[in-house]
This record gives C-alpha cells, structure tokens and sequence, in this order.
C-alpha cells in the first residue's frame, strides 16, 4: 500500500486467488472516505496490474513491479519475467527500469520492494536471493545506476529522507559469519560515490527503519537474537554517532506527521 495524498491509497490486492507464483495485483486507488475504488491507469486508459508498490510524497510517481511470462517445469518450480516500473501519474506514462527473471522456488527476485524517494526522483530496491544474503541499489527514474548494488548480508529496511536526496540502508559484512557487526550505510544521491558507514553495532540484527518528517532522526527496531523475537526500539542522528533507546517489543517503526520524540538517554547497543 502507499498513499497518494491525504484521501488517496494505492491498493496491490487480489479481488481472486492467484492460481500461480508471481501473479500481478490490482492496482487500485481507494478513496476511504468514500469507501470506492477505482483502476490505476497508464496514459492509453489500461487498468495497472503488479505488487510491492510505493508512490512519492505528493502521489504524483508511483513505483511498482511486475510479472509476465509465468512458466512451470516438470518438477513444479515456477519462473517469470519481472520488471521494475515507474508510472508518472500526470502524463500517464510508465518507463521501465529493469528486467530480469525470478526464481521463485528459492524465492530469488532482482527487484524486492522497491522504495521511490519523496520526490520521486530515485528508487531503492533490494535483490532477494534467500533470507540472509542481499544487495541494495539506487537507480534514478529513467533507469540510470546511481549506487551500484552494495552486496550485504541479513536484509533489513531502507529509509528516505524527507528531502528525497539520503537514503539509509543496513547489512552486515559478505565475509562475516552473521556474528559481525551490522553497519547503518548513508548513500547521498546528491553527492554519488560510495554509500557511508555511519554508525556500527555489535551482535545486532536490524528489522526495520524509518526516517522522520523533519529529517532530523532515525527509528530502528531490532531483532532480539537472545529471546528471539522483536526487540527494542532506538532512536539515531542521520549523522551517526549514539543510538538511544526508546520501547521495546518493536517491530516496523513509523512516524506521524510532524511527530517530535525527545526520550531520555538508556542503554545503546555495543558499538
């Protein structure tokens, strides 16, 4: 899901069960007020169909990915084409940005929840290949690289800054043992080159981070590898340095419109 404006959500969801892997949603912008639905359109008047969407800040671009091609083989595994799309909803054009075929019997997709910055000018998508390896990329919305993919280990959450221009990531060394520490990367689309370190944690698994509406902090929450379930919530400086904790049992954080938190300083991670 993803909203499109203060009435508007865009909606991947089957009115039928799939019948096959890699079968495409409806795309469809709800109106809850009004409680109606309506196609998502491309500029020739044809219905949108695909999954793992997300739309800028003023629900003008909108980007998703889609399946064709389906096929299974005798031994019942199935494959398909995937692309990743971006549609301009002012002049109804979609532009691909990639292709590449999924593998969905060891769940191995190039193109995982792709995230459109605010200003819809970027996207950041995630390669899927088993739960534990992957690789993070940036690619602008006529499909040029802007950050190559960075292969890491144990996927986590990506977040944009409200400017549209930073992008956060996380992930643990490709050469470690998946006791290493986890490294909290900044890629600056501004600024090209290599994303950034900024902060390391000891024996942490990161599930999920959000940026918030002022720009000025991160939310995190990680994954308890001792008790083995969703762990504490901390809060962080987009330029590194200290995290400060603030809940636990958290899981996927996200902010409210000009929400402001000021906690009080307890235990960070290990750096």
């Amino acid at each position: 899901m993803a909203w499109l404006g203060p009435q508007s959500l865009l909606v991947a969801g089957f009115t039928m069960t799939p019948k096959s892997q890699g079968e495409d949603a409806e795309l469809l912008v709800y109106d809850p007020v009004a409680g109606s639905a309506e196609p998502l359109k491309d500029d020739a008047g044809v219905a949108l169909r695909g999954v793992s969407v997300s739309a800028s800040a003023d629900g003008g671009k909108v980007a998703y990915v889609t399946y064709t091609d389906q096929k299974s083989d005798q031994y019942g595994l199935w494959t398909a084409t995937e692309r990743l799309n971006v549609l301009d909803r002012a002049s109804g054009t979609v532009t691909k940005l990639g292709s590449s075929k999924a593998l969905f019997d060891v769940n191995a997709r190039r193109f995982d929840d792709p995230l459109i910055s605010p200003t819809g000018t970027a996207v950041i998508y995630r390669q899927a290949g088993s739960d534990v390896g992957t690789s993070y990329t940036v690619v602008d919305v006529n499909g040029t690289t802007l950050m190559p993919a960075k292969e890491l280990m144990f996927p986590a959450g990506y977040a944009w800054d409200p400017g549209g221009a930073k992008v956060m990531f996380t992930g643990q060394s490709i050469t470690g043992t998946g006791n290493g520490a986890v490294a909290f990367y900044l890629f600056d689309t501004s600024l090209g080159g290599s994303p950034k370190v900024i902060a390391r944690y000891k024996k942490t698994v990161v599930q999920d981070l959000a940026w918030s509406p002022d720009g000025s902090t991160i939310a995190w929450a990680e994954w308890d590898t001792g008790k083995y379930r969703s762990g504490n919530l901390y809060l962080m400086s987009p330029s590194g340095g200290g995290s400060k904790r603030l809940a636990d049992w958290a899981l996927m954080p996200a902010w409210a419109p000009g929400a402001v938190v000021s906690p009080s300083p307890s235990p960070s991670p290990s750096p």
